[in-house]
C-alpha cells in the first residue's frame, strides 16, 4: 500500500466498506506513515462535525424514490431524443442516397426501403407518469 492508494480510498476506510484484505493493508500502511495517519484523522474528524451538525436535518421518507423518479424520467427523454435523430439521420441518409444516384429510373434500394418502413413504423414508448410516441410525418 502507497501513500496515493491510501488517500484515494480513505472515505471507504473511513466506513469499514473495503474488503477485509484492504481495510487491513490500510491498517498497516497507517501504522507505518505518519502522513497518511494524520490525513485520515483530519478527515475522521470532519466526518464527526458534518454528523453532529447535519443530526437535525431530515428529509422526507421517499426522498429516494422522488430522485430516482427524476433520474428515470430524464433517461426516457434522452431515449426518446437518440431515437428521434437516429429516424432523422436515416431518413436524410435515404433522401441523400436517392437523390445522388445517377440513374435515371430508380429502382428501390436496400435504402429506400429501409425508409418506407421506417415511415410506416410507430415509435412508442410508455411511461407510468406519461406516455411518449414518436410518429413520422407522412
Amino acid at each position: 500500500m502507497n501513500c496515493d492508494k491510501c488517500k484515494d480510498i480513505i472515505y471507504q476506510y473511513i466506513d469499514n466498506s473495503l474488503h477485509h484484505n484492504i481495510q487491513e493493508s490500510v491498517s498497516k500502511h497507517l501504522q507505518k506513515c505518519q502522513s497518511c495517519n494524520e490525513h485520515i484523522s483530519q478527515h475522521k474528524i470532519l466526518k464527526q462535525t458534518l454528523k453532529k451538525e447535519t443530526s437535525s436535518i431530515h428529509l422526507p421518507a421517499n426522498i429516494s424514490s422522488k430522485i430516482y423518479a427524476q433520474v428515470n424520467k430524464q433517461k426516457t427523454k434522452i431515449k426518446l431524443l437518440r431515437r428521434a435523430i437516429l429516424a432523422a439521420t436515416i431518413i436524410i441518409i435515404a433522401i441523400s442516397s436517392y437523390f445522388s444516384s445517377n440513374k435515371t429510373e430508380q429502382k428501390p434500394t436496400s435504402t429506400t426501403k429501409l425508409l418506407i418502413k421506417i415511415h410506416t413504423t410507430e415509435f412508442s414508448y410508455e411511461n407510468t407518469e406519461k406516455s411518449y410516441v414518436i410518429r413520422t410525418v407522412k
